[in-house]
């Protein structure tokens, strides 16, 4: 890697615009060296005053995405696109798709002669475009959907596993799996095709009763946040965002949140006072962290488990009586018993005074019977 990192070095030094383009990416990506992003702007500008047409293009997309200044990314990205450049004809398509080219409303039929363009020269997000718009239709292009399935099929003979992502998602979604469709989507979006994300986020948008209450309720995706903060996966450590994703695990009822947190000052990680607060922990149960720590190994579930119960009512109203169980059991058993025992009594005279059938010893049997097992129900319940 060392070698190769030399040799795009040695070549960018001699003015050679495709070199210097290849080591500024190089560079602003840290593919194998330090990320230096300055450097890299650098030796792209060297190529672009070359008119190294990547190069512009890649100006262009800088100032697009990091700048945000659209005036400057249309001016390398025209230039780029006269010089041939499919990746700028793209980007020329969606700044007039989206609305943001300067001075310019949104142009849907713009739009579309570019992708065409960028397409016909290979490009893989302008051909999914094409597909795209030729199955919506624009203003003045009718929907044609042989066409949109002509290019659908160039994309995915071109890169077979993105094809078949997408196939599986549409697949998916026609079927009613709208889960999923948006798993393959995300595959695909993460790939970076733009009509992978666009379907990501209108599944989700058209869904917000089910997929947004679906991630706000499963603590075990905040768990494994939390998991990625703390070992700082793919990137930095961050133990201050670990920490919040195991108190939101923990304020949704999860005692695995509870259980990291208490692993967190086992750490030696001091624990913000908000979030302390928020779990409701006493001042005496912070003096240190042993203390702190049998607070949140013991005690702590029951504000949590309250919490939980509360947000479980909101959102399900027609499943008190399985959380009522447990309260409402004990209360009956002991009504039973009572009746049991004034029954007991009242059968041991009515037996000893008329000394009747062997079926009243049964129904006394089986009164006695019934109270136990229900005593040994709500003790079972409550400790669920």
């Amino acid at each position: 890697m060392d070698a190769a990192i030399e040799y795009f070095r040695m070549s960018a030094e001699t003015e050679d615009p495709t070199a210097m383009y290849d080591y500024g990416v190089v560079l602003m990506r840290g593919q194998g060296t330090k990320k230096d992003i300055s450097q890299g702007l650098h030796q792209i500008k060297k190529a672009a005053e070359k008119k190294n047409p990547q190069a512009l293009n890649a100006l262009g997309w800088f100032a697009l995405e990091n700048d945000k200044n659209y005036t400057l990314a249309a001016d390398y990205f025209e230039q780029a696109y006269k010089m041939g450049n499919p990746d700028a004809g793209y980007h020329l398509g969606h700044m007039h798709f989206t609305g943001i080219y300067p001075q310019r409303k949104a142009n849907a039929d713009v739009a579309y002669n570019y992708f065409v363009w960028a397409a016909s020269m290979g490009q893989v997000e302008a051909g999914l475009m094409v597909a795209y718009q030729n199955m919506r239709g624009t203003d003045n292009l009718p929907r044609q959907e042989s066409i949109a399935v002509e290019w659908a099929r160039f994309i995915a003979e071109k890169n077979p596993a993105l094809g078949y992502m997408l196939r599986k998602g549409l697949h998916a979604y026609r079927d009613g799996n709208t889960e999923l469709a948006l798993f393959y989507y995300m595959m695909a979006a993460e790939a970076g095709v733009e009509v992978a994300s666009f379907n990501v986020a209108w599944l989700c948008e058209e869904n917000k009763n089910g997929f947004v209450n679906f991630i706000e309720y499963i603590s075990m995706t905040l768990i494994k946040m939390g998991d990625y903060y703390w070992y700082g996966c793919g990137g930095k450590r961050d133990t201050d965002l670990a920490t919040r994703h195991y108190l939101h695990a923990a304020l949704k009822g999860s005692p695995h949140g509870l259980f990291n947190l208490a692993q967190i000052v086992e750490e030696g990680v001091p624990i913000n006072k908000i979030y302390l607060d928020a779990l409701a922990v006493g001042e005496e149960a912070r003096k240190n962290n042993v203390t702190l720590l049998v607070e949140l190994y013991t005690s702590r579930s029951t504000p949590v488990i309250k919490d939980f119960l509360y947000r479980y009512f909101k959102t399900n109203k027609n499943n008190y009586v399985y959380f009522f169980l447990p309260l409402y059991l004990p209360i009956y058993s002991c009504y039973i018993l009572i009746i049991s025992i004034y029954l007991s009594i009242y059968l041991s005279i009515y037996l000893s005074i008329y000394q009747t059938s062997v079926y009243i010893y049964l129904c006394f049997i089986v009164l006695i019977y019934i109270s136990f097992l229900t005593i040994y129900l709500s003790i079972w319940f409550s400790l669920m």
